[in-house]
């Protein structure tokens, strides 16, 4: 079998093809995996996936269409949504239902129109509007284009829910809302008609059908998993405020106040545990900006529950292949903290080019950088550093650049340009980082020493797949370029700045290099007494280079190998570079800037 899943598990989308919808001229995305985050810079077209699947799965049937929905307004081309749903219910795929619209699915061959059991049986829902604002939902393959019409009714069957920022409908027994779809078949009016009747007494807990109160105590349960905290019970009670504002006339309330009340990050987390439940019949939940209203830790936890699979027993051991999942879940974010809790293959890029939408899965072995730096993926631009020195330089340099110098540059945040680390060791794995990342479709600049020859031939490996490289002369590490580059004046600021980072220790460490050169002289503590020392000053730079660059051997590391030491080397370096034009550290931060500032507006 090519696919094969447990009996008891939620609908899944394989595929989802968008022409002439908003931003998105043409999009064909094979969906991967059930937990999908998309990330991208912004107008990447990441919340136009989400609202071309909800309006093409949603229940509603009066969805409203306008001109501005239309690829550039054009209304003479066709609005077309067609998204294909696997691990379909039983219900959708009779004879009377849809079942002569069966196709084929399997990761290889994509869809199928005459498909054997090897094959996923699905279904392709699609929707059509043209220049009349009518939209029309249908049933389609290939046998059929024009396909079999599909109600609002039917189309509920697949379970999807898109939460975004009304949450709030969800919070009461409304149309359409989750806690309506949990509880089942029940005249919400007829309730509400007798709660008339009664006048003074409206509605209280014990008025209203025990089911009701069933949901409520467990929606406690369900929440409490996502990261609500309560002191008090759930329970439903008349709401008048929300009869004022549509949201149904029996609402949850935590005691006697209405849920809707509550924080923003509560509302929003109760409602993804409602949808959770829900979609254990079989659903598929849309998320818009997943962290919205939310603290990192409460992103975490709910990222985890969000994940959890079920625990329905397979039927057999085939079936076992592939563990069971109770519902699919597309969301859309922004954040670190929710990329750096994710797998890489849970991560795809979107990326728009005039219209033409495309959507790539992380490979795997990026997962460190998903760790290490997860804002990676969210830049338009990447430089990847060999370690946190280079880092700190350049987010050093843009501080310098934009912010202290009497007519400054765009900062690196406005062109969309991030920093990036890849390793914490030797960085020898950084050049096929670069070329990793370029790849992925990221501008991509590698700035690396050239103190490591061994890695010269992954290093041209990446300039051959378009990474931009900027690179010292020579055998350096930084810190020797900018010792050996600065004036001597300079220097000394460094040395400086040393002795506060690490203490008197640097001098020594300055000292037991220049004996090792022969130079047997012990360095005053006061690094401006240096040049009367008669010390040749070729030979001096080089004994503060190696000790500034630390070496291999325990308790000799080297003097700047984080961020915020960088950051402050960036700074003496600004200062001077006007005055070492003919420098390759002047070319090189020259270079950064050039290449931040390239094909961007002046």
């Amino acid at each position: 079998m090519l696919f094969t899943r447990g009996t008891n598990t939620g609908m899944q989308i394989r595929q989802i093809a968008i022409k002439g919808f908003r931003g998105i001229k043409d999009l064909t995305w094979n969906v991967a995996d059930p937990f999908v985050c998309l990330v991208g810079p912004g107008d990447s077209t990441k919340t136009t996936i989400l609202e071309a699947v909800e309006r093409t799965l949603s229940n509603r049937w009066n969805i409203p269409f306008d001109d501005s929905d239309f690829y550039q307004a054009n209304t003479d081309s066709p609005i077309e949504i067609s998204v294909t749903v696997g691990q379909l219910s039983t219900e959708l795929i009779t004879d009377s239902k849809f079942g002569l619209y069966i196709r084929g699915w399997d990761t290889v061959s994509g869809l199928v129109d005459e498909p054997d059991d090897d094959y996923e049986k699905v279904l392709t829902v699609k929707l059509t509007v043209d220049k009349s604002l009518e939209p029309h939902w249908a049933v389609v393959n290939a046998r059929d284009l024009d396909g079999k019409a599909i109600s609002s009714k039917e189309r509920e069957l697949f379970g999807t829910q898109r939460l975004g920022s009304e949450i709030e409908r969800h919070l009461g027994w409304g149309k359409g809302s989750l806690l309506s779809k949990i509880t089942g078949k029940l005249s919400v009016p007829g309730i509400m008609a007798e709660a008339g009747r009664q006048a003074r007494n409206a509605l209280s807990p014990a008025t209203l059908p025990s089911k009701l109160a069933e949901v409520a105590n467990s929606a406690r349960t369900w929440a409490s998993g996502a990261g609500v905290t309560y002191t008090d019970s759930y329970h439903p009670k008349l709401d008048l405020g929300a009869i004022n504002i549509g949201l149904g006339c029996i609402t949850l309330h935590h005691g006697d106040v209405p849920l809707r009340n509550s924080g923003f990050g509560s509302r929003r987390l109760f409602t993804i545990a409602l949808q959770k439940e829900s979609a254990k019949q079989g659903g598929i939940t849309l998320i818009d900006e997943v962290e919205h209203g939310l603290e990192p830790h409460r992103i975490r936890n709910l990222l985890k529950y969000l994940k959890t699979e079920g625990t329905d027993a397979c039927t057999s051991e085939e079936e076992q292949v592939i563990p069971p999942l109770t519902c699919q879940v597309l969301m859309t974010s922004h954040s670190p903290v929710v990329l750096r809790e994710l797998h890489a293959k849970n991560i795809h890029i979107v990326r728009s080019n005039a219209g033409n939408t495309q959507i790539v899965q992380i490979p795997a072995d990026l997962q460190e950088i998903v760790r290490r730096a997860p804002e990676a993926f969210l830049g338009k631009k990447l430089i990847v550093c060999e370690g946190r020195t280079e880092a700190g330089l350049c987010r050093g340099l843009d501080f310098g650049w934009a912010y202290k110098q009497k007519i400054p540059f765009p900062s690196f945040a406005l062109r969309g340009v991030v920093p990036v680390t890849t390793s914490s060791g030797d960085g020898s794995v950084t050049p096929k980082r670069a070329k990793a990342l370029k790849e992925l479709g990221f501008k991509t600049a590698l700035f690396i020493d050239s103190d490591n020859p061994s890695i010269q031939s992954d290093i041209e490996e990446a300039v051959a797949a378009g990474v931009h490289l900027i690179q010292w002369e020579g055998c350096n590490s930084t810190e020797e370029r900018i010792i050996n580059d600065l004036p001597f004046e300079g220097v000394l600021k460094v040395v400086d700045y040393a002795i506060d980072l690490v203490g008197i220790e640097a001098v020594s460490r300055i000292n037991t290099r220049l004996k090792a050169q022969g130079i047997d002289v012990i360095l005053p503590d006061e690094p401006s007494q240096w040049p009367s020392l008669g010390i040749e000053e070729f030979r001096l730079r080089q004994a503060i280079a190696n000790a500034a660059k630390g070496s291999s051997k325990k308790g000799d590391k080297g003097w700047f190998k984080n961020i915020e030491p960088g950051e402050e080397l960036a700074q003496i370096v600004l200062t001077y570079l006007p005055s070492i034009p003919d420098t390759d550290l002047h070319h090189k931060v020259i270079a950064i800037r050039a290449w931040v500032d390239e094909g961007e507006p002046s």
